[in-house]
Order: C-alpha cells, then structure tokens, then sequence
C-alpha cells in the first residue's frame, strides 16, 4: 500500500521538513529594542567567546538576540551612577513553535482516522501519517518554545554616593565573617527570581568564622576612589581623624540562572568615631552583587567581591550612617580648661646623647596593640600620642614596657585629643628623662633619629636615621616632616638630634601606592601648651 503511492509519502516528509525548517529558521533571532534608564548611559554586552563586554552604544540600542541562547548578559554605565549588569532571558513564547506542534497533530489525527475507518486494517494514509507523525515529534526540539522579547527597559542607575562637606572622613578597619553556612538558588529566569520562585535550592553547613578577610585594603582604595578618605590629613592631625567601619558577613546566598550568578551577602556594619573602641552605631545590610557569568574559578573573585562593594556603597549612601558620621562630632577643645598647670619637678641630669635617649623610650602596650612613650620625669610622667591610649580607661589596659624589659601598669594622667597628645603615669623610674624645651632646632637638614618600638614589639626600641625634610602647616599647628624610617609601633615616640635633645614625638607617616620615606613628628613644644605642664624652678 506504501509502495503504491511513493510520491505521496516523498510529498509529505518534504512538506513535514520545510516547515519544521521554516519554524527553525523564523525562530532564530529576536529583534530586540534595549532602552537604557537614561539616555546617556552606556549599554555593553557580555560576549562569551572573548569573555569581555561589547559597546551596543547609548541611550536606546537595536540588537538581534539568538533565540538557540539561553541568556544575554548586557550592562549598563555612567560617570557617577553604580554600574549595573541585567541579564535578558528568553520568556516570550514562540508562536512559530505552533508550525511544529501542528504537523505531528495532523499527522496522528489522519493515523487514528485510517485505522478508525477501514476496521483496524489501515489505508494509503497509514504509512505517511505514521511518517510525518514521527519526523514531526522528532523535530520539536529544533525551535526553542520561548524566545526573547522585543523590547527591554534597563532599570534606572543609582548615582554613586557622595561626601558632605560636614561628613567626617572614614576609613575600613576589619572586614569579617561569621557564617553557620551559605545557601544555593537556582531560577529559570530573571522573573522567577523577582518572584523568588526557585526550582532548586540547597544549603552548606559549612561554618567559617574569621576575624580579618584582608578586604580592608581594597575597601579603602575604593574609598579612595569615591573621595570618602583623605589619608594625608587623616594621618597629620587627629581633628582629621576618620570614623572607622568594621564589617561582619553573616550570610551569603548565591543565586543561579543557568551559567550566571548573583551573590547575596547580609552584614553588620559598625561606626567608630576616632580612637573609641566601642561602637556608636550599627546596621544590617542586605546587598546584592551585579550579575556575572558563572565559573568555579570566578565566582568569589567577581560576585562575592562586587556584593562586598555595593554594600559599602549601600553602607554610604545610608541617611542614619551619616547622621553618625559628622564632622562637628570630632570637634574637641584644643586645650582642656579643666586641667590646671600641672608642675613638673626639675631634675639634675637630663637625656644627653643617643644611648641616654633610647632608655628614655618605653613602649606602651594597650589592648588595641601597641605603641611608644618618652619619659619627661623621674617621677614616671610619660608622654605619648592620644592615638596610643585611645579607647583604654584603666591601668589594666595599659603597660608599659621599659628598655630592659620591665612592665608597669600605668594610668592615664591627662590628654589633648587636638594635639594627638597624652601623659600617663608610672612608679618612679631612675632614668634620666627628656627635657621639653620650649625653642626647638629642627632647621631643614639636620640629622635626626627616631626611637621607638617597631610593628614587632619583640624588636623593643628600635633607632632609625634620617633628616628634617621640612615643616608642613595642618589645621594651624606646624609638623616636623621626616624621611626617618617609621612604623605603626613607633607612634608616641621620640625624634631627637645627636645630642638626645627631644625635637618632637612621632605621630604619623604617609603611607599608600608610589608613596614612601613621609612621617612626620609634633614639635615638643607643643606638649607644654597643649597638655598645660611647666618645669618648677
């Protein structure tokens, strides 16, 4: 019965293949319109052959999407707005799939009519029916069911936050983590995930609890970059101080459509106002990251890092954060009016040359690390930098740690937070001290050295050579400008002459990328004025 009409059964698989053909090829590009928030924003996309995203142009683009892809990722940019990546999923359905679904119907409507109608026995129809039945359901995975759309909105940017001028700066001291585990999403498409309806979900109980991520560095490069931090005054006077920002991740959840990912990571942020250890304020964060395309190799060094990055933009742009954040909160008097001229008995010998000073230098050991402190009495009078003692508030917090070794606890006597200077107190000592005159020679030039305790305090005192490179003139007071080498231990330290005459305490370097060989000292005149002591006659 086939044999006898051949061209029929011929007639019919052609017929089957060109239209299947046809909603294959009708099937293959969507023309798709891309319309930024505005129109000056730069639209890309994501070309995964070269890994690298494709200038489309600005404002509204017209693009042809591959209906046989599963996603395009397109990002959008501009100066001042935080970039953005959409990814465009197919979700449109593909009515030229009906050509597919119809032929095989028709097909086994006509084999269940030739059967039905010769008693079971079949006709001419049978055996092309049964033909173009099979090619038919056989070629309905040729065109996808859903396609792209015609037309895509990309969502508004959000502008970049921006420092106020009565906003203090800020600085991130620690970002953290202390997850019980971290969840897994999967999505079909980019609505099912605004409706958060996941097909698959799974989580890892696998805690991490630590301290120091080492984020903090390009954290602050990136404050840098937004202009929230300004180390050179930071570092210069403490009214410049910046509030600083501790980050704790308590969650992470990653979101998956197909081969693109999204990090989702819950935080508490805290705000230090400058040298307090205890918080003035905290807030949760819940950030996402911008899409990006998946890779077991990638996916913490593009999605967990930006989701860390939109967090501290999230962490900026926030009105209560500010609010904690204002210069006027830094202010202090430059002179405490409550302290009266305290007198300090003069001594028969003071510090003569190098070796007399470097035993008149103490480190200083507080529960927020370590620093340095020049004796100025026998009696145990100490000064050092308010920075040192910042956030302590009693002896059991402090010690200090003498040339051969010794510790005492010490209390804090009197401090000018202005200045970056402090006194503390310890028992009587039998070394000869510092004397603080009130005309300094520290013309440019001049040989110089620091003493002081080093980023290791197993180092002790340590000395270190160098000249007055100049003075330098912040917030009014004058600054001793140094190449002499310092470290954080040697804050509250002392920069002599060769003779041992104490020129200033050291309280800052510069430090960042291209930048080194800049610290800088107070001049020690300054310690009678500012924390209002006198020598008896």
């Amino acid at each position: 019965m086939l044999m006898k009409k051949p061209f029929l059964v011929i007639l019919l698989i052609i017929s089957c293949c060109l239209l299947s053909s046809c909603s294959a090829i009708f099937s293959i590009n969507s023309a798709t319109k891309i319309k930024a928030g505005e129109a000056d924003e730069k639209i890309e996309v994501y070309n995964e052959g070269t890994e690298k995203y494709e200038d489309l142009g600005t404002g509204e683009v017209n693009y042809k999407l591959n209906n046989y892809k599963d996603y395009y990722l397109v990002r959008s940019s501009k100066e001042g707005r935080r970039t953005r990546s959409t990814p465009l999923t197919r979700t449109k359905f593909n009515a030229v799939k009906l050509i597919d679904l119809f032929i095989p119907l028709i097909a086994d409507g006509l084999l269940i009519y030739s059967f039905s109608s010769t008693k079971g026995e079949g006709s001419n129809l049978t055996g092309p029916a049964w033909i173009v039945g099979t090619v038919g359901w056989l070629g309905m995975g040729l065109s996808p069911w859903r396609k792209f759309e015609n037309h895509y909105e990309l969502p508004k940017l959000e502008p970049l936050p921006v420092k106020d001028e009565d906003m203090g700066f800020v600085s991130i001291k620690r970002v953290g983590m202390n997850l019980s585990g971290f969840n897994e999403k999967y999505y079909d498409n980019l609505l099912d995930f605004k409706k958060g309806k996941t097909n698959y979900e799974r989580t890892y109980s696998d805690p991490v609890h630590e301290n120091n991520l080492d984020f903090d560095m390009s954290m602050n490069h990136l404050l840098d970059k937004w202009k929230f931090r300004d180390s050179t005054k930071v570092l210069l006077s403490p009214f410049y101080a910046s509030y600083k920002l501790t980050c704790d991740i308590t969650e992470i959840t990653e979101h998956r459509i197909g081969q693109l990912i999204s990090a989702e990571i819950e935080s508490t942020w805290k705000v230090y106002q400058p040298y307090q250890s205890d918080p003035v304020f905290e807030q949760k964060f819940n950030t996402f990251s911008n899409w990006t395309p998946y890779s077991s190799e990638n996916r913490y060094l593009n999605a967990h890092v930006n989701a860390l990055e939109n967090n501290l933009l999230d962490v900026l742009s926030d009105k209560e954060i500010q609010e904690h954040m204002k210069k006027q909160d830094m202010v202090a008097s430059p002179v405490d009016e409550s302290y009266e001229i305290m007198s300090i008995p003069s001594e028969e010998s003071y510090v003569a040359n190098i070796e007399d000073a470097v035993k008149a230098v103490v480190t200083i050991k507080s529960k927020n690390g370590h620093g340095s402190g020049c004796l100025i009495s026998k009696d145990g009078l100490i000064v050092t930098n308010y920075h040192v003692i910042s956030g302590t508030d009693s002896s059991q917090q402090l010690t200090v740690v003498t040339n051969d070794g010794k510790e005492y606890p010490c209390t804090i006597v009197r401090s000018n937070q202005v200045y970056d200077l402090a006194i503390v107190k310890v028992e009587k000592m039998d070394v000869k001290p510092f004397l603080i005159k009130e005309k300094l020679d520290a013309t440019l030039g001049k040989e110089v050295y620091a003493i002081g305790t080093p980023s290791d305090i197993e180092l002790g005192q340590t000395l270190s050579k160098g000249i007055v490179s100049g003075k330098r003139k912040f917030d009014d007071k004058v600054y001793i400008q140094t190449d002499v080498s310092i470290n954080g231990g040697n804050s509250g330290g002392a920069l002599i002459d060769k003779e041992g005459n104490l020129l200033g305490i050291v309280n800052a370097k510069i430090v960042g990328i291209g930048v080194e060989g800049i610290g800088f000292a107070i001049p020690g005149n300054y310690i009678l004025e500012a924390l209002k002591i006198s020598y008896e006659e």
